[in-house]
């Protein structure tokens, strides 16, 4: 009898902590899911500012040194010297007014992070507004320091419009 107590007494101690076990890995993932997502957010608001900036050394800052990166209507580039050299020639000839990221998905796994979504750019070319709407995937990966860096950057233009609103 003492040994039927003693299995159902482990057994209501496991019952009570293996749901609770699941708990803790699961708010441990909110939680590292919420910081991955402050970090590409940032990630979001430094590109911004390389871009009204035409600072390619800011560009720099954002890719692993192996990064590849696809445009619409470009080659892929590969590496983040000719990831800052592509995105200063992209962004020189226009003034960038405001750039929208709408995250639709952010995946964590350990240290790679995928975000998906749609982008919208708003600049001046020769005088005249336009936006450029598409989608987008960035991968981020933990970079030693633990600092999130992008490994890959997708930008697909669905559109290009005329007479943008402009703005900040």
């Amino acid at each position: 009898e003492d040994d039927t107590m003693r299995h159902a007494l482990i057994l209501a101690i496991l019952i009570a902590v293996v749901p609770a076990c699941g708990t803790q890995q699961s708010l441990d993932t909110t939680v590292q899911a919420a910081t991955v997502r402050a970090t590409i957010d940032s990630l979001w608001s430094q590109y911004a500012v390389a871009a009204n900036q035409r600072d390619s050394l800011t560009f720099g800052t954002l890719f692993h040194d192996d990064a590849v990166l696809v445009f619409s209507g470009a080659p892929t580039i590969s590496g983040r010297a000719a990831v800052e050299e592509f995105l200063l020639a992209l962004y020189t000839p226009v003034s960038v007014t405001r750039l929208r990221v709408v995250p639709d998905d952010l995946r964590v796994h350990g240290p790679l992070a995928v975000e998906t979504g749609t982008f919208e750019e708003d600049y001046l070319e020769a005088g005249a507004s336009r936006t450029e709407a598409g989608r987008f995937t960035l991968i981020a990966e933990q970079a030693p320091g633990k600092r999130w860096l992008i490994r890959r950057l997708v930008m697909l233009a669905d559109s290009v419009r005329a007479g943008a609103a402009g703005g900040a």
